[in-house]
């Protein structure tokens, strides 16, 4: 694994070589190699319109459908298996072949089908996958306006920041 890791996210960030490692029902993009964004749901959730909607807005493909998850460290990354790399199903087109990031560090999950509803100013939440605990988001299904929030809100953040605090605005 090692060798995969090493050019892409620089020799600090490298998992050991005993990190654990699951694969997920589950899409992600990444604004940039440290900014990935985990997308989970059921099938027909919606998970590769918001992965979409994302790289419209300057994401690029991790994975779509199927996500090999690397925990290591505190730290969650993502890749796509070698069989679906680079391609995403787009319902009513088909597979759409993408240049994909082959890793990425993730920093934030959305599950999707939750039946959270929209909720205006919704709590902030926590999920912990393969040890790295990640700000998390619960909505019934993605949206653009929802894409746009969530890619404006990782861009402004960094890799680790956190949410607003509506008690916080001045």
């Amino acid at each position: 694994m090692k060798p995969l890791l090493a050019p892409m996210l620089g020799a600090s960030a490298l998992p050991s070589p005993k990190a654990a490692t699951t694969t997920a029902h589950a899409s992600c993009v990444a604004f940039g190699r440290e900014r990935g964004i985990l997308i989970e749901g059921p099938s027909g959730s919606g998970k590769s319109q918001l992965a979409l909607e994302l790289i419209a807005l300057g994401a690029v493909l991790v994975a779509d459908d199927r996500t090999v998850l690397i925990g290591a460290e505190g730290k969650l990354f993502a890749r796509a298996p070698n069989s679906i790399a680079g391609l995403i199903e787009v319902r009513g087109f088909g597979l759409l072949r993408l240049p994909p990031f082959r890793l990425a560090a993730v920093a934030a999950v959305v599950t999707l089908g939750a039946g959270a509803g929209l909720a205006r100013l919704p709590e902030h939440l926590q999920t912990t996958r393969l040890g790295a605990t990640l700000p998390w988001f619960r909505i019934d299904h993605g949206s653009a306006a929802f894409a746009r929030a969530l890619a404006h809100w990782l861009r402004r953040s960094g890799t680790r920041g956190e949410r607003l605090d509506p008690d916080g605005i001045v």
